[in-house]
């Protein structure tokens, strides 16, 4: 199994599942019922925590993981502490490897699949399936593998533990939390809050995409080229010419 070695680093959320549990059932009067059960929390925020992440790409992951000799594919990191949203970066040895989709590589060199394997240079991705390297490896090794991504966090089940959000963003969790028992009590007193927690979900999403947008890189200034492309758009044969001569 690959190894996730940074998400023990992840911002977590001021308070523990057992507290969301309790504030939201006595928020919204439901400690004695069982109009909104422990279970359903539970779920609703994970379903948050969930939304946050891939809606905000706040969470990210190094992952490494082994090639072996003349295996081109590789699949994408699936691990209960993190699941892949998008790939940002793959490195091969400590070296980063170019991104290129499938349909340009396959116009640029169709028999690329029969090429020899060699030390790789550039990398593809299969949907969220795999990663493909090209050239294929020619070595076999357990770690040499690195893997960049921005996942899903894991869920949340212990009563004691904490969820995995931006900080700062922890209202977010509560909000949701809240307008979905009230969508479980459309017919009784969660009816009419329903269209108000709608509108407070909607707004959390989008502070929490703010604050986050506020320290991503992705947010620095660029100019020519990147300004219009982007830095992870740009296409890989405007790097290194020479390289990619020689590669393709």
């Amino acid at each position: 199994m690959p190894n996730i070695v940074t998400s023990s680093n992840y911002s977590r959320s001021y308070y523990t599942l057992e507290e969301l549990v309790d504030r939201v059932k006595g928020d919204l009067g439901y400690r004695n019922t069982n109009v909104v059960t422990s279970g359903d929390v539970t779920n609703w925020a994970n379903e948050a925590q969930t939304t946050l992440a891939r809606e905000t790409k706040a969470f990210h992951l190094i992952v490494t993981s082994g090639t072996t000799s003349g295996v081109t594919e590789y699949p994408l990191p699936a691990d209960s502490l993190g699941r892949a949203v998008s790939v940002e970066e793959v490195l091969y040895s400590g070296t980063p490897l170019i991104p290129i989709a499938l349909n340009e590589l396959s116009a640029r060199d169709y028999w690329w699949r029969t090429r020899a394997a060699g030390t790789p240079q550039y990398y593809y991705l299969r949907g969220f399936s795999a990663i493909g390297l090209y050239p294929c490896p020619d070595t076999t090794d357990s770690d040499t593998l690195t893997v960049v991504i921005t996942a899903t966090p894991p869920q949340v089940t212990a009563p004691e533990d904490f969820f995995y959000i931006p900080t700062g963003c922890d209202d977010a969790l509560i909000v949701y939390c809240k307008l979905m028992a009230s969508i479980k009590d459309g017919y009784g007193e969660g009816k009419s809050r329903i269209d108000f927690f709608t509108r407070e979900w909607e707004r959390c999403k989008q502070e929490a995409k703010q604050t986050v947008g506020e320290v991503a890189q992705e947010e620095h200034l660029r100019m020519g080229e990147n300004a219009a492309f982007g830095y992870e758009c740009l296409s890989p044969f405007w790097v290194s010419p020479n390289t990619v001569a020689t590669a393709l």
